[in-house]
């Protein structure tokens, strides 16, 4: 995934070491693209085992579709096929929220900025110039759409990527469980904080509301040279930034890709022997990744419950060889609701 000033993004080729709970293993890779830049990182534990080590983890089969069911043989290869989509879509999210950027807004942050360290270096007329600046870069964002509620500054993405089971997700959880029993709040939280398998975008932005008039308030504190507390009202403006997070779970991602790929074959009549193999495949590894989407809290066993009713239609209406259209429209709008649900809700829209 390529963006503007050059950054790549690169989720399952990347090797960030990992972190792991309990025989699961959670990779965070984290890329910074904002209008200054890019900066990425991963989450580095000395004494953690490879992700990909989780993978080799069984949980016992069950018969049940909301109940665990065993990784499928060929899941990994599945997670890798699917992989360029969820590329594809991280992309298009982030690009979407950078469309979003105000260059004004981001001028007036900037100058804050030096406002703040031409303070700091007794550069009080430096710093009422570059204030001025602020206040009619933000002056033009008003003019522009009075009823914005805050000017977008950047955009960054993290993409955390869960290599676990179902079996390995529900003994976390179970310890979780255990620990807030036995009141180990922060033991709880520890464990749960592996749980996640989503790509987070994150926007910061000026409050329009109260930033700009902050930052009229500031000026005559400079002219009456009280320059203390105009470093202290700054600096209180600077940590007013909004910030708002949209949330892509993966599990849902792949599973969307892996039906795509397996509506193609079900169109398709007079499938070979290894083209229904690979129907059956897919649909059986979408039938899991719901499932791991439900076990890290993406969705309730109420709103995934169609889903697995129509993986399992779609499943008999394609054995044998038959084939047809419209066998995946249900499904394919259940998904898109059910990832909207995850984005709307953790962005507080």
């Amino acid at each position: 995934m390529t963006y503007e000033n050059g950054s790549r993004l690169t989720l399952n080729n990347a090797s960030p070491r990992c972190r792991c709970w309990s025989a699961i293993a959670a990779c965070a890779l984290t890329v910074a693209v904002g209008v200054a830049g890019c900066a990425s990182k991963g989450v580095n534990d000395p004494s953690s085992k490879l992700a990909p080590e989780a993978a080799e983890i069984q949980p016992e089969s069950a018969s049940d579709d909301n109940e665990l069911s065993p990784a499928p043989e060929d899941l990994r290869s599945q997670q890798e096929a699917a992989q360029e989509g969820i590329q594809s879509s991280v992309d298009e999210t982030m690009l979407e929220k950078r469309r979003e950027v105000t260059q004004e807004a981001v001028n007036a942050l900037s100058k804050t900025q030096e406002a703040l360290l031409l303070l700091e270096e007794d550069k009080p007329e430096e710093a009422l110039e570059a204030l001025a600046i602020v206040i009619g870069q933000l002056e033009i964002v008003l003019e522009r759409d009075p009823g914005m509620a805050f000017a977008v500054t950047g955009a960054a993405v993290e993409v955390f990527d869960l290599l676990a089971t179902l079996d390995s997700v529900q003994d976390v959880v179970n310890d979780a469980r255990d620990a807030l029993d036995d009141g180990e709040v922060q033991v709880a939280r520890e464990l749960l904080s592996a749980l996640s398998s989503e790509a987070v975008v994150t926007v910061t932005g000026l409050p329009l509301a109260t930033y700009p008039q902050a930052i009229k308030e500031i000026v005559p504190l400079i002219d009456a040279g009280k320059i203390e507390e105009a470093k202290q009202a700054l600096s209180t403006a600077l940590n007013t930034l909004v910030v708002t997070e949209y949330i892509v779970p993966l599990p849902i991602v792949r599973a969307q890709e892996m039906l795509a790929a397996a509506e193609v074959l079900a169109e398709k009549p007079g499938r070979s022997a290894e083209e229904n193999s690979e129907l059956a495949s897919l649909l059986k590894n979408a039938r899991y990744q719901i499932q791991l989407a439900e076990a890290l809290g993406y969705g309730t066993e109420d709103s995934f419950a169609p889903v697995f009713e129509q993986i399992e239609e779609i499943e008999e209406r394609t054995s044998d060889g038959k084939s047809g259209s419209g066998f995946f429209d249900k499904i394919k709008d259940n998904l898109s609701r059910a990832r909207e649900a995850v984005f709307d809700r953790n962005s507080g829209e």
